[in-house]
């Protein structure tokens, strides 16, 4: 949530700056003048029904964390910094864009560090968050002397100010109300997306023939690829190996070269070793148990809702990071495990057109609540409730963890021509294991081949998921070698090279 800043937050809950003109003065953020600004947090559990609250040895009662914004004009930073100061915890959830409080708090002439301070009010900002109720708590001991979990509606009887009581039941009020109506916004989708994708939904080959193993193969295709580059895919892929009995008993270099060119081989693979089970063990008919699905290789609990759901109209959500970013859009969730938790929220609106409410949920993350963009708010069918549009946050959803680092590795790739044909070999370790490719090392090497002349050298990069490889091709004609060649004829229609390789490959002399 770095991005969201508290003027943001400020736009997004409908509230003019005007609020803040009359104390917009810079001793005001310091603790120079008669008003201090300061930002607090109000931490929920995930169940909505406790608050973490500090004790505050100063005012002798349980408040929520927060402090001085010293200097600091985000409100919001303020209000996640201080809350790790006072209760350890880092792992917060942005509950929603609108402040629970916004307002003069009176705070009681005191002594803090041996010095008397007097009496000034605080100008105060107050966020909804949601902490695991497990992540372990500390207590800033220079200023509190605990901090624990309190019901929600009992937080009168922990307060020893009777000014903060009706602002501790406002918050909760607040915080009510934005719950309710998340909740409903949810129960819409439903009854917004099917009427929609009944006139919208696209001309798919995997949608014109119901059948089980249609869904799974175009599921497990679409995985890494983008649709309209699988479609063509797709028709081949069927053309050649039309039911699972023929993916079953279809030859390994045959599989892979239908496969060519949308990487992630592994996912081919696992396709052949399902379909060996499912004609081996289940007599060629796809098990309709979504639990008995998970069990096959390459089906996860994603792939399996796809296929119950589609293939068997079984209330089986299938949760994608396209579904991911709708729910989280149209909720304004901004929960970073989103994606584990939507399962049985999402199973509990499922209507009795399961198939058609699942692909309606793809449809709209495709076309319309779109990534890395401008989502086509205009054109949705939730527009009118849409949370995060409603409160100008779509761009800021959904949530997502840091990305891990990719590992660079650097290889010198040798292209080696003869009169036979090219040079190439099986991989038989790491990413691509088993796929032919062409020599590489980490070192430049003397290759056995005879009558050399190198004809260049150029550079380029290939992205996997967690790994990059920066490579160097050496293009070498040579009229002898002892290594495994293949002609261009065997290369085109029967072996499979992967694109970081296949991007290399140049016949003849021109590179």
């Amino acid at each position: 949530m770095e991005r969201m800043t508290f003027s943001m937050c400020l736009k997004r809950a409908g509230i003019e700056k005007s609020f803040l003109r009359e104390y917009d003065e810079e001793e005001n953020y310091t603790r120079e003048g008669e008003v201090h600004c300061t930002s607090s947090a109000f931490l929920c559990n995930e169940s909505l029904d406790k608050v973490l609250f500090v004790y505050h040895n100063i005012y002798d009662s349980y408040t929520w964390p927060g402090g001085h914004n010293d200097g600091e004009r985000d409100f919001f930073k303020v209000a996640i910094r201080e809350t790790e100061e006072e209760t350890g915890i880092k792992n917060l959830t942005l509950y929603s864009a609108i402040p629970l409080h916004m307002g003069l708090l009176p705070v009681k002439e005191h002594v803090k560090n041996g010095k008397k301070v007097p009496a000034h009010k605080h100008l105060n900002i107050t966020f909804a968050f949601v902490v695991d109720e497990r992540e372990k708590v500390k207590v800033k001991e220079d200023e509190n002397s605990d901090v624990r979990w309190l019901p929600m509606d009992k937080l009168a009887s922990f307060s020893s100010e009777p000014h903060m009581i009706p602002i501790f039941e406002e918050c909760v009020r607040k915080l009510k109300e934005i719950q309710r109506e998340k909740e409903r916004v949810f129960r819409t989708i439903p009854f917004n997306l099917l009427p929609w994708y009944d006139k919208n939904k696209r001309d798919l080959p995997w949608r014109r023939e119901k059948s089980a193993y249609r869904t799974w193969v175009s599921e497990i295709m679409l995985q890494q690829t983008r649709v309209e580059a699988g479609k063509a895919y797709y028709e081949r892929f069927l053309r050649e190996l039309p039911t699972v009995e023929d993916l079953a008993a279809c030859p390994e270099e045959k599989l892979m070269k239908l496969w060519e060119g949308l990487g992630y081989y592994n996912r081919a693979k696992n396709l052949q070793k399902t379909a060996k089970i499912i004609v081996n063990e289940y007599g060629g008919v796809f098990p309709n148990d979504c639990e008995t699905l998970k069990t096959l290789p390459g089906i996860g609990e994603y792939t399996a809702g796809a296929i119950s759901s589609i293939a068997f109209e079984q209330k089986e959500p299938a949760v994608d990071g396209n579904v991911v970013r709708v729910l989280s859009r149209i909720t304004e969730n901004y929960d970073v495990d989103l994606k584990k938790k939507l399962f049985s929220s999402l199973k509990a609106i499922y209507p009795d057109r399961a198939g058609d409410f699942t692909q309606s949920l793809m449809e709209l993350g495709a076309i319309v609540c779109l990534p890395n963009g401008v989502p086509l708010c205009e054109k949705c069918p939730m527009k009118e409730d849409c949370l995060g549009r409603r409160l100008e946050v779509e761009n800021f959803l959904p949530s997502l963890p840091p990305k891990r680092e990719r590992r660079v590795e650097t290889l010198f790739v040798y292209h080696i021509e003869t009169p036979e044909g090219l040079v190439l070999r099986k991989r038989t370790k790491g990413v691509l294991k088993g796929m032919w490719e062409l020599p590489n090392f980490e070192e430049e090497k003397e290759l056995p081949f005879e009558g050399k002349r190198e004809l260049g050298r150029k550079e380029f990069t290939h992205v996997f998921t967690h790994v990059e490889w920066k490579m160097t091709c050496i293009y070498v004609k040579a009229e002898k070698t002892t290594m495994e060649t293949h002609s261009w004829q065997e290369i085109e229609e029967a072996l499979s090279i992967p694109s970081a390789f296949k991007k290399m490959i140049r016949k003849g002399e021109k590179m």
